[in-house]
């Protein structure tokens, strides 16, 4: 990663809440402060974006099955606790399944 956005720069914008919480671009933004970057380039979500709207993103942007770097397995079973935990979400274990891009028996085993 360092090595591409010593020769490329940064490509994707960071995402942020509208108080400034980070959603997406940990690494990135980890990454670009180590190499001396004092600005990054953010796109702000609304001020009316709702917890389960940012945690619907962060499902789609790092743990779906399709994201380009692995995802280290205890952070994805942090966020499928999370789904399930928060009140606020109202998630079933299918919708749970389907944001993540798994399928319920991968999903249920995760839960074991």
């Amino acid at each position: 990663m360092f090595e591409d956005l010593k020769s490329r720069g940064q490509d994707q914008p960071a995402i942020i809440t509208y108080d400034g919480y980070l959603v997406n671009g940990n690494r990135r933004t980890a990454a670009l402060k180590f190499l001396g970057e004092r600005y990054i380039d953010c796109v702000v979500l609304p001020e009316d974006t709702s917890p389960k709207d940012i945690y619907e993103l962060e499902q789609r942007l790092q743990i779906s099955e399709d994201f380009k770097e692995d995802y280290h397995w205890i952070n994805e079973l942090r966020n499928i606790r999370r789904g399930i935990e928060d009140k606020r979400f109202e998630y079933s274990e299918n919708e749970m399944a389907k944001n993540l891009g798994v399928d319920g028996p991968h999903y249920k085993a995760a839960m074991l």
